[in-house]
């Protein structure tokens, strides 16, 4: 028998996967097969590599990326199919050490979000979802806070743990066992490599106290960049499966029980010679001459702050608990919420089976996940 806090999270209460068929591809979000191509595929029928699922993966590189013309929300599918089983092996195979070229940078960055995080909570129990080397864990760690961590590359667990001392589990959220409940949940960069990311944050919701909080980054498709570059736009790669709006991400969110207090766009600081080397000499050919210029004007270890609206950033708080039926699937039957009285918050919509409270005594019961 699982704990309390952990009774909602059974295997059948996830959704099944979404093996998308020709013609048949459905929105996550709201259930519409209403969806248009936005871009096309500019990788062809290539499957997918182990550098296609690095944190430093080749930019500009996608499969057809779609739109749902019902909620708005941006997909991607790839022709070769593209399992979870196959995605999953792939991160965990990935050791990516060129993300360890900028350490110094990352750290000081996650030093900045952790004190984002302590304007609404200053300690506690605090669980990394996507840890990587778990850079982050080590910074919260030393201010204090009680850190778990899971994350699927076996390479980046293994650096986490004998480098950095932190507590890392080489496992998914959906397969991992966890000693919640938990004050602060973070996702940073998560959210959109996952194939069934509304599934996940009801996993994450499960995981909190009832007043906690959710931080996450994500890639943001309605920024400036995005807008300007269309299909060249650098973050449109392969193990994005997933590009939210504001909009989209809110309503996901909401649908996973939670309340948004907070959501911005996030800058980040490199070294020139780190932007162009490893990011972007594989985007463009003008880069392997400004590669060159910079050599020769010696400007490589320059920093360079940008914010083009690319990365979004949300805090969001558990407002109600979500309680699946099993066996439920997001893309049938219908949906309700509840206030803690009992009465009905929205009316039935077409996008899932699963009902909200706060008492955690109403959750159901059930034998493992």
């Amino acid at each position: 028998m699982l704990p309390k806090h952990l009774e909602c999270l059974s295997k059948e209460s996830l959704s099944k996967d979404m093996e998308v068929k020709r013609g048949k591809v459905a929105c996550h979000l709201c259930g519409s097969k209403d969806v248009k191509i936005l871009y096309k595929s500019n990788v062809g029928k290539k499957r997918f590599r182990k550098e296609d699922f690095f944190c430093t993966n080749p930019l500009g590189e996608h499969d057809t990326i779609f739109s749902c013309k019902s909620c708005g929300l941006v997909f991607s599918r790839s022709e070769t199919g593209g399992k979870e089983s196959e995605i999953i092996k792939l991160y965990r195979e990935a050791k990516d050490k060129t993300y360890l070229k900028e350490l110094g940078q990352r750290e000081r960055a996650f030093g900045k979000s952790l004190e984002w995080i302590q304007h609404y909570k200053r300690k506690g129990k605090l669980l990394e979802v996507g840890a990587g080397i778990g850079l982050f864990s080590k910074v919260a760690k030393e201010e204090g806070w009680e850190v778990e961590g899971i994350e699927p590359s076996r390479w980046a667990a293994d650096y986490g743990r004998k480098n950095f001392g932190v507590e890392i589990q080489p496992k998914t959220l959906a397969e991992v066992r966890l000693s919640g409940p938990y004050d602060v949940v973070v996702m940073w960069d998560v959210l959109e490599h996952l194939v069934r990311p509304l599934d996940s944050l009801m996993k994450v919701n499960c995981l909190l106290r009832d007043d906690g909080l959710l931080f996450l980054s994500t890639v943001n498709i309605a920024g400036f960049a995005a807008k300007v570059l269309g299909s060249r736009w650098p973050w449109l790669t392969r193990s994005h499966l997933f590009y939210f709006t504001p909009k989209t991400l809110t309503e996901m969110l909401e649908k996973a029980g939670f309340r948004v207090l907070e959501m911005k766009t996030q800058g980040r600081t490199f070294s020139i010679d780190y932007l162009l080397k490893e990011r972007l000499s594989s985007y463009h050919p003008i880069f392997h001459g400004l590669e060159r210029v910079v050599g020769l004007l010696r400007l490589g270890d320059l920093r360079v702050r940008m914010n083009f609206g690319d990365i979004l950033m949300a805090a969001a708080t558990k407002e109600k608990q979500v309680v699946a039926e099993p066996g439920f699937n997001f893309l049938k039957g219908s949906f309700r919420s509840y206030r803690p009285d009992g009465s009905i918050i929205s009316p039935a919509e077409p996008v899932g089976r699963a009902t909200w409270a706060r008492n955690a005594d109403s959750w159901p019961q059930s034998t493992g996940y």
